[in-house]
């Protein structure tokens, strides 16, 4: 999805609000999002993540939580930090509260933000965001083989043996689960392949 496409795509979920205030942030979280430590938590994803939105069917709310929520996600990141959910969190709160978004829909955005962290909620619209944003894990084997490429590439400043003990934890955590997607459209669609993904990864470390 091209930038200016996901740009649209927010701006409809601010009709009535502070719509001149929008493309200044919009190049802020682009600028963001453009970092040279940015190979895969980059627009490129949250034009992916806008793109599975758009395939739901979802009321007017929901749209708008979900498309601020994938925009925002990532927007701030640094590899290897506990901190970058939190951050971003803020980073959207502060953007979305000048911007005159409603107040409960912002801090439903924040609370799905904070939910990434672990990738676990009760909430099922939470729950279908973590799946959208895990989706990649259950991808053809090539594009989950950039995926891994490319996570690498973000943690280049970590020496390889302490990378490859974060990533066997992770991958070993993801597995040790019932079921790494929490909504049966996900599930059905993907369980089966994220898991081969993600063994034939835990073989390779």
């Amino acid at each position: 999805m091209e930038i200016k496409e996901i740009f649209n795509h927010w701006k409809s979920t601010f009709t009535g609000s502070n719509c001149e205030a929008l493309e200044p942030c919009f190049k802020q979280i682009i600028s963001e999002y453009s970092k040279d430590n940015r190979y895969y938590h980059n627009i490129v994803h949250i034009g992916q993540l806008l793109e599975q939105i758009t395939l739901l069917t979802l009321s007017v709310e929901e749209q708008t939580i979900l498309i601020n929520t994938a925009l925002f996600h990532d927007v701030i990141y640094a590899a290897g930090s506990n901190s970058n959910e939190k951050k971003s969190a803020v980073f959207a709160f502060n953007s979305l509260s000048k911007l005159g978004l409603n107040k409960a829909l912002i801090s439903k955005v924040c609370e799905i933000i904070i939910a990434t962290s672990n990738h676990e909620s009760n909430c099922k619209l939470t729950q279908l965001f973590l799946d959208m944003d895990l989706s990649i894990l259950g991808s053809n084997q090539g594009t989950y083989y950039n995926y891994t490429v490319q996570i690498q590439k973000e943690h280049k400043l970590i020496p390889t043996p302490l990378y490859k003990i974060g990533r066997k934890r992770f991958l070993k955590s993801m597995l040790s689960k019932s079921f790494i997607f929490s909504t049966n459209l996900y599930r059905d669609r993907l369980e089966t392949q994220a898991r081969i993904n993600l063994s034939n990864e835990l073989k390779t470390l």
